[in-house]
Parts: structure tokens; sequence; C-alpha cells
């Protein structure tokens, strides 16, 4: 059994321990990975390997590919002649042309036998009308011969409709399949051009007219685009053995396709010349005719990818295979998932021969004496900023904690990560990095401390985030992304800090995960537009992926900051704006019984809560806290309300005691106060507005009493026994409310509250408790009171 004597050692010894754990086990999360260097196995590399020193080898990779690209580039592009392509596309307009020009003449001819047929009804129709008509007249008969006959010329019209429906529809369903068949591209034959041709009846000498063109416009060599062929020049055209360069090109004789269409428009012109006069004079026939020659022409000279593909691969296989090259200290020897070769391991293993040793203990030492010394200046700086935590083991630990839980954190994502990258190298190291939840530990310290706390805290858990990455084997294959790491967890960590401190619920993580997520996508695309090689396209797959990574850092450090907060809130016991604004709800038990059983007391706390919280917000000091402290301030009322003034209905209970006693009472509901809210569980920074609300002030009413009776009775009266037992504000927050709760009370008692009233009762209940010596335990300036009486 630990005696009494013996356990404040016994306490710190535990804590140097805990210390000793805990820095322990953040330096071996920070360690390199590899305990020995050896040559990988042969097969798919489970880890990138980087240099560790410089050397020269054999590379019969990289190199070769660079000469084989140049051998390709130099070798001439082959290009072929299409001759058989007007023999294809007379074929092609003579099947077009047949496939509609029997069906319209057939079309013509039964509509030629409909009309015919019903002129001949409409002369009868005439003679009826001019003869019949007299002869029946003088017959006296009434009949009207012509009916039969207007009957017949009604049925031969229903038949003409009927002919030209169907043939229109006819006509509809074949005219793509005809401008399919005529043209390369069917939108040549537009409506316009078609309702030409119908109307020349789809005529021979339209389809002879078109195949004379194509024999003359298709006999060239046409391409499609001439500044491609130009650049092909440059480098050589082969065509039926020949090459051509751009010395030689103009004997080529290639026409540009848009040229050569023009030609077509010409060459019909010249042939209807010739035909003149005929049907093509009509200017409609014409165009249409123009239109369709136009239209007919298309490349004869083309690339011939197959060709060109095998004198470049042959071109390739010339190049020699293997070459010196010298490797520099950090620069990628293996990336995860490539093919370990046995020339690889040897290569691995010459860089391994050339090292003294490993360095795992060397870089252990290195990283221990750097992360010391960032933990040593951090506490400097809050022993020298914030002394307040000289009397605060709980919030030390609780840093050490956050401290630890984020080296961790990161260790084990990067261990995780390295199981999760594609070893085809989609997914990479650097992608994995910029994913890793960096805003973690400064958003934690943001939430329980202050932010002159977190700030400098985000250094720490930057130079934690550039020493781990630092020291795996992994990040070094990738050294010009090492030195960028630091900076983006300094970013992220800085993003969570600002958008951490005006935290009200807990639905706001979303909106302070999305502010980090932002930074952590411009973040990542300009790391993205740092790494790229000026030679490739910016946007690509692969930074695409690293934008996408950075992005995720936000999200999935504030996934973790909502899961971590509930536990450490209740493991230490401590607030965050989270927490007050829970404790805020009227549902609390605490705050039920007040309003039910002392609602004076209540309304009296609700007044100060709005007072205290204006006052906070007028020097940029917690307000949310100095409420929720007002709301249970006077909790221990609730052991004997009626001996407040504000629960006081009638009788006052204090005229039948003595003032000393009625002291006592007043000042007992601090003590009762105190063990309520902690069997309420309620956090310590709130059960400290009980005590400190008073500080050590004087009850005077009781004390001025006290002094009246003492002048008859003779009765020895000490000071002591009527002031508060303290402890005084040692906070602005309570400072702010022990001001608002005398205000609140004070202010009842004013007689006709004009606004120059209460600013000169402001000033007073400031003044007396400055004089009285209040609030020379908290660090609040006169500016910042000059600033609360106005």
């Amino acid at each position: 059994m630990v005696t009494d004597n013996s356990s404040p050692l016994w306490r710190r010894a535990s804590r140097v321990l805990v210390g000793v754990i805990s820095f322990g086990s953040l330096l071996l999360a920070l360690s390199p990975t590899q305990m020995t260097l050896q040559p990988p196995p042969l097969g798919p590399a489970k880890q990138d390997i980087a240099a560790l020193r410089d050397f020269t080898d054999v590379v019969p990779v990289a190199d070769i590919a660079g000469k084989r690209a140049r051998a390709a580039e130099i070798v001439p592009v082959v290009y072929s002649f299409k001759s058989e392509l007007v023999t294809h596309r007379i074929t092609k307009i003579r099947d077009a042309f047949r496939l509609i020009r029997p069906k319209h003449r057939l079309y013509l001819a039964d509509r030629d036998k409909l009309v015919q047929e019903r002129d001949k009804w409409l002369a009868r129709e005439r003679e009826v009308k001019v003869v019949e008509r007299v002869k029946l007249a003088r017959k006296g008969a009434p009949l009207d011969l012509t009916l039969e006959i207007r009957e017949r010329i009604r049925a031969n019209n229903i038949a003409l409709k009927a002919l030209d429906s169907t043939h229109e529809l006819l006509l509809g369903t074949l005219r793509p399949a005809f401008a399919r068949k005529l043209c390369a591209n069917p939108d040549t034959v537009t409506p316009e051009v078609f309702r030409v041709l119908r109307a020349n009846g789809f005529d021979e000498e339209i389809e002879l007219l078109l195949s004379d063109v194509l024999q003359v416009a298709l006999t060239q060599r046409i391409v499609r685009d001439n500044e491609r062929l130009q650049d092909d020049l440059s480098r050589g055209v082969l065509d039926g053995g020949l090459r051509y360069g751009r010395s030689n090109a103009g004997t080529l004789g290639a026409v540009e396709l848009q040229q050569a269409r023009q030609q077509s428009e010409r060459y019909v012109d010249a042939f209807i010349r010739r035909k003149a006069p005929s049907r093509f004079d009509r200017p409609a026939l014409k165009e249409a005719t123009r239109r369709l020659a136009r239209g007919l022409v298309e490349p004869t000279f083309v690339r011939d990818a197959s060709a060109t593909f095998a004198a470049e691969k042959r071109a390739r296989a010339a190049v020699a295979e293997v070459t010196d090259v010298v490797f520099r200290k950090g620069q990628s020897l293996v990336k995860r998932g490539d093919m370990v070769t046995p020339m690889l391991q040897k290569r691995v293993a010459r860089m391994i021969k050339g090292l003294e040793h490993d360095g795992r203990v060397q870089v252990l030492v290195a990283t221990a004496m750097i992360l010391a010394l960032f933990v040593v200046l951090f506490a400097v700086y809050l022993a020298r900023a914030m002394p307040i935590f000289a009397n605060k083991p709980k919030d030390v630990w609780l840093l050490v904690t956050i401290l630890w839980v984020h080296g961790v954190t990161l260790r084990l994502m990067w261990e995780l990560g390295q199981l999760a990258l594609t070893t085809d190298g989609t997914l990479t190291t650097v992608m994995w990095t910029l994913a890793l939840p960096f805003a973690l530990g400064p958003t934690l310290a943001t939430l329980f401390f202050r932010a002159g706390v977190a700030v400098p805290f985000t250094v720490l858990c930057a130079a934690l985030a550039g020493l781990m990455t630092y020291n795996q084997s992994g990040a070094r294959a990738a050294p010009e992304f090492l030195g960028l790491v630091p900076i983006i967890a300094l970013l992220l960590g800085f993003a969570g800090v600002f958008a951490t401190r005006r935290f009200r619920a807990r639905a706001d993580l979303a909106q302070g995960g999305l502010i980090v997520t932002l930074v952590g996508l411009v973040a990542a695309i300009a790391v993205a537009m740092l790494l790229a090689d000026p030679t490739t396209e910016i946007v690509s797959l692969h930074n695409g992926l690293i934008v996408v990574a950075g992005s995720t850092s936000g999200a999935l450090s504030y996934l973790l900051v909502a899961a971590l907060t509930p536990l450490l809130e209740s493991g230490f016991n401590r607030l965050t704006d989270i927490k007050l604004l829970e404790l805020t709800s009227m549902n609390h038990p605490a705050l039920r019984k007040l309003a039910s059983e002392v609602p004076g007391t209540f309304t009296h706390s609700v007044m100060v809560a709005n007072l205290a919280e204006a006052a906070c917000e007028a020097i940029n000091a917690n307000g949310l806290l100095a409420r929720v402290g007002a709301y249970y301030h006077d909790v221990g009322k609730l052991k004997a309300p009626q001996y407040f003034a504000e629960n006081q209905m009638g009788e006052n209970p204090h005229d039948r005691l003595k003032p000393r006693l009625s002291a006592l009472i007043i000042r007992s509901h601090v003590k009762d106060g105190i063990e309520m809210l902690r069997e309420y569980g309620l956090p310590e920074e709130i059960i400290d507005f009980v005590p400190q609300h008073h500080g050590t002030s004087l009850v005077e009413f009781f004390f001025s009493r006290a002094q009246q009776q003492a002048e008859t009775s003779g009765e020895e009266v000490l000071e002591e026994d009527f002031r508060y037992p303290g402890p005084k504000p040692q906070t602005k927050e309570a400072a702010l409310m022990m001001i608002a709760d005398t205000l609140e009370a004070a202010g009842k008692a004013l007689p006709d509250p004009t606004e120059d009233r209460i600013r000169i009762l402001v000033q007073r209940v400031i003044a007396n408790k400055v004089n009285d010596n209040q609030l020379d335990e908290c660090d609040m300036t006169l500016r910042e009171l000059a600033a609360v009486e106005r």
C-alpha cells in the first residue's frame, strides 16, 4: 500500500513513464520501415526502392526507349494511292441510280395512264353537257346522265392521289439508301438535290455526267489534310517505293481535298458546255449536279498506318539495347509492382554493397533529436506564453494524447496505403501521402484549446509528417515530393485551425471539412503542376488522381475528428464548443429542475447568460462558455430557494435570522452548487464558474446589518465571515459573468432605468469589482473593460 507521502512521487514517476512510452511509440511511428537492407526478391516489387548513393550501372530499358523512339521518328511515312477508288465510286453511282430509276419510271408510266383516262372522261363530260342535255330536255326527261361520268372522274382522281402518296412514301424510304450508295457523305444528297433529280427522272445523262467527272477528278493524288502531309514530308513520304521530301514535294502532285472538290465543279461546267444545249442548262439541275460531283470526291492518297508501323518497328529493333548510366542518390530504382528481374536485383545489390551500414540506428537517433527539439520548444512556448498550463496537467496530457494520436494515425494510414497501392502505377505513393489526414491533430487542438495553442501545435504536427515521410523508403522514391510534405501538412493544419474556431454544433464539422477539402484540392493542384513533366499534358489521369487524393485528406481528417472528439471529451472531461452547445439544452436535468422548482433563479440565470455572452463577444472572448456557465452558476440555490430574493413571494426568512447566519446560508449555495454539478457530471470548466462568479466578494447587505447591530450590542464583526470563499475569477469569461450577475441583480432595483442611469450603473459595478481586487487574477485589460462598458 502506497502512503500519502509517497503518492506524489509515485504520480510524478508514473507521468514520466507514460511520457517516455508516448515519446517512444511516437518515435517508432516516425521510424524507417526496413530493419536491414537487402536486394528485393525476384517477381513483383512489394515496395518502391530508391538509390541510397550515387552509382553507375547498365540500363537496358530507359535509354533504349528514347533511342528507339528517335529512330522511329525519322522513318518515312508510307502512303498509298487508291487507284481502284474510281471504279468503286462509278459502280456505286450506277447502283444508286438503278436502285431508284426503274421504280420512278414505273410510277410515271402508271400516272400517265391514269391522267389519260381522266382526260378522256373529262372530254366525255363536256360532250354530254352539250348534246345529251338538249335531247333529254326535248323528251322532258329530268335525269342527269353526267352523274356516272363524274363518279368515274372522282374515282380516277382518288387513284392518282393514292399513287402519288404511295410513290412519295417509297421515295422517302429509298432516299437514305440512295444517298449512302451515291456519296461517301450522305448529307450531300439534300432534299433540294433529291427533288431536282426526281424532277429530271433520275436520268441516265446525270449518272453518266457524274461518272465522267469522277474519272477525271479521282485520277490525281487527293489528300484530306495538306498540313499533315507537309509535316510527314519533313520526315519523308514513301509512295510506291519512291521517297518524297520537302525538296521534291512538287513532283508528288498532291491536291488537297477542298481544292479537288472545287476542280470537280469546274469539270461539271466543262462537260455541260460540251453538251449544250441540254437539260443541264437549267440552273437547278446544274447546281445539283455540281453539288453531287463535289460530294463524290474523296481522298485517294492516304496514310498506310500498318506499313508505317511495320517500318517503325524495324527501325526500333535496329537500335542497340544497353548503355551505361549514373544513378543519383534518391533516384527511383524499382517501383512498387514492377517486375524485379535478375538484372534489377543485381543493380540494387551493387547499390547496397557500396554502403557501409544500413543507417537505421543513425536515422532513429537523428529523428529522436529533431522530435525532442520540436517538443521542447513547443513546451517552452506554452510555459512562457500560457503559464496556465503549469497548473493544468490534465490539459498537458490531452495535448500529448492528441499529438500521439496524430502521429500514430499518420503512420497507420501510411502502412495501409502501401498495401493499397496498385501494381500498375495508377495509385502512387505521392497520391496516398496527399490523402493522409494532416489536419487531424491541429483540428483537435483547436477544438479543445485556443488558436494560440493550435497554431504552434500545427507546426509540430507538420514536423511529424515531414519526418515520417522522409524516413520511409517508399517516399524517397519521389524525392522531389519530400520537401512538399511539411508544406502541405502546414497548409491543411492551418486550414483546420481556421475552419474549427467557429464550431457551434457537430454538424459544423461538415462545413469545416469542406474548407479543409478545398484547401487540399488547391494544394494538390499545385503539387500536380510542380511534379508534372513539362513535356507532357498537365490534364491527365495521373494528375487527376493526385487532385482527388488531396481532396480526400480534409474529409478523412474530419471523419476522424468526429469519431475521436467524443472519446477525448469524456476521457479527459474537457469542453469543446460542441459540448458547450449541448449543455445549453434546456432538457438537461439540472436546468429542468431549476426551471420547475426555482423559476426566479432560472430567469435570473438566463438574463445573466445573455449579458455575459454579449460582454464576451465585445472583447472576442468565448461567449458560449460564459452563457453555459451562467446557466448553471446558481444551481446551489435549489437547496434553500426561499432564502434568495428572486424566489421570495412574501415573508423574508432572513428577518428572523442573525446577519452572520444569513450570510452563511447565502454563501453556502456556492458549495452546494459545486457538489450538485459534480453529481450531474459537468466538466470542471463549468463548475469553476460557481465559486468564481462571486470570487471573494463581500455579502454587503448582511455585513452592513451586522455592523449596525454591533453598534448596540458591542459584538465584533469580522469581514471574513461575510466574504465568499473564492477563488477570484481566473478567466475573462468568469470575470464577465461576475459583472453580469451583479448588474442583473442591481438593475432590478434601479428606478426609472434610462440609458444614462444604466451606463452609470455599469461603470459603478465594474469600478467596485476592480477596487475590490476581484479581477486581479484574470488576464483582462483596461481596454477590454472599457469595451464592455460600451
